[in-house]
């Protein structure tokens, strides 16, 4: 366990293991988050180990650019404000978009 705020010297060198020890995120899971309007993740993004992106019930998001080369899994299930998907992930294998479009919403859709 990690102390964010650590007190003590001991917890700072826990601090600096755990960074040193090469922890990458390789799921994500934003499920339900209103306040999120702009997904962004370019290329040149430490993002190596990104397997997953749970995306769902953000029903504010407008935006997703993903430049990711380990996505397999991307779901968008009732992201119903969607306007713009734009997808370099060549590793992607399943995509959800569920309930997505209210009416026409998303105006454009680029997948490379």
């Amino acid at each position: 366990m990690v102390d964010i705020c650590p007190s003590n010297s001991a917890s700072l060198r826990n601090e600096e293991a755990f960074r040193k020890s090469e922890h990458m995120l390789e799921i994500l899971n934003c499920i339900g988050c209103p306040n999120i309007k702009t997904v962004a993740i370019p290329s040149s993004a430490p993002c190596f180990c990104l397997s997953k992106l749970n995306l769902n019930l953000s029903t504010n998001l407008k935006k997703v650019d993903l430049a990711c080369v380990n996505l397999s899994s991307l779901n968008l299930g009732n992201c119903c404000s969607l306007e713009i998907l734009k997808l370099d992930c060549p590793r992607l294998t399943n995509l959800q978009l569920l309930v997505m479009i209210k009416s026409s919403a998303l105006r454009t859709m680029a997948l490379a």
